[in-house]
Order: C-alpha cells, then structure tokens, then sequence
C-alpha cells in the first residue's frame, strides 16, 4: 500500500500485513495505492478512522519560552 500526500515525493510505502497502524497527516485529501504481485489498483472507495486534533491558536504571553523537538536538530515533519 502506498499512501499518496498531494506530491508524489511524500508518499509512504506499507508493506505486510496492517493492523492497528497508526498514521498522522496534515493534509485535507489522501490518495490510497494498492499494489500486489498480481495487479495495481487506485482505490477510490475505501473506509478510514479518522480522528482529528485540536492544534494552533493564539499566544497572548509577553515572555516565556518556546520549544522545538530535537533543537538544534532539523525538525522531524513525522515526529508525533
């Protein structure tokens, strides 16, 4: 299975068998790609679990600090 995020460079590949997989995104459209031995098929029809959570919003603080996973590493765009 083969997970498409608008560009073709995002995409995710998934091999074996997926249970209880759990896969995080910021993108309002998915594309899903199943590729077998036998034959490929773009699938338009398929059923997900989808949760959303709540992020962002405003900073009202004069001072405090803010922090980045892994500073002074570059920022992992999968990191959960």
């Amino acid at each position: 299975v083969s997970i498409a995020l608008g560009v073709e460079d995002e995409r995710k590949k998934l091999c074996g068998e997926l249970r209880d997989v759990t896969l995080t995104y910021y993108y309002r459209e998915i594309d899903l790609y199943f590729v077998s031995r036998w034959y490929s098929y773009y699938m338009t029809n398929f059923t997900m679990d989808i949760s959303f959570s709540k992020c962002g919003g405003i900073l009202t603080a004069t001072e405090g600090i803010i922090t980045s996973p892994g500073y002074p590493q570059i920022y992992n765009y999968d990191s959960h």
